[in-house]
Formats: C-alpha cells, structure tokens, sequence
C-alpha cells in the first residue's frame, strides 16, 4: 500500500479552511471500507477494500 502524508487532501474548496478539507489518508479508508462491503456479497471484501484504498491519481 502506497503511504498518504498527511498534508495531502482529496477534496479542499476555495473559502473554506483546512480544518474543513478531507485529508487524503481518510478519504481513501472510507473508501475502502465501502468497497469492502460491495465486494462482500461475492467474496472479495479483502480484494475490495485493498483496492479501494489505493489512490488511483497518484499511482503510476
């Protein structure tokens, strides 16, 4: 797994602080975790949940 600073964000808008961006790292869990429950029902949870937390932008 790719390691997430945690200065890097995956949503930040113009106007609003930092405090209210969502920090890459977190993002990318969530993610994962919601794949999990898709990849669940056919057995692939574990596969799902890697994957979902990969960041596609950033990998080569």
């Amino acid at each position: 797994m790719v390691k997430v600073d945690a200065a890097v964000f995956a949503h930040s808008l113009p106007g609003l602080t930092q405090e209210r961006w969502a920090p890459l790292a977190a993002r990318l869990q969530h993610v994962g975790e919601r794949a999990a429950c898709f990849g669940h029902a056919c057995g692939w949870e574990r596969v799902a949940r890697l994957a979902g937390r990969q960041p596609r932008e950033l990998a080569g």
